[in-house]
């Protein structure tokens, strides 16, 4: 599974800081909060979501000690504000420039 997740990688530009810093950064999350996830659980013998409802925490906790889920949520986040970023500069160029960029 995480085999064809990376093969994906060969379609992004590597070169950039940006996507490094997205890859590294949804990696070490992956490792970190599960990791955090299951050692409050170890010492409390709860998870460390507290609502009313006992499902919510169970959910919490399931979604939370996954390192593929965790990793990919920040990475689709990271993703989709690099990519809006990257909109809203290409914009301001345009606008800057006189308009717009065809002539």
């Amino acid at each position: 599974m995480s085999s064809a997740g990376l093969g994906l990688l060969q379609y992004r530009n590597l070169n950039s800081y940006g996507t490094k810093f997205i890859l590294g950064f949804s990696l070490f999350m992956g490792l970190s909060v599960p990791q955090c996830f299951n050692d409050y659980v170890v010492t409390t013998g709860n998870g460390p979501v507290h609502s009313r409802s006992t499902w919510f925490n169970e959910l919490m906790l399931v979604i939370f000690t996954s390192s593929p889920t965790v990793a990919t949520i920040v990475g689709m986040f990271f993703t989709g504000r690099s990519d809006t970023t990257t909109k809203m500069s290409e914009q301001m160029v345009g606008d800057i420039g006189g308009g717009s960029l065809s002539t």
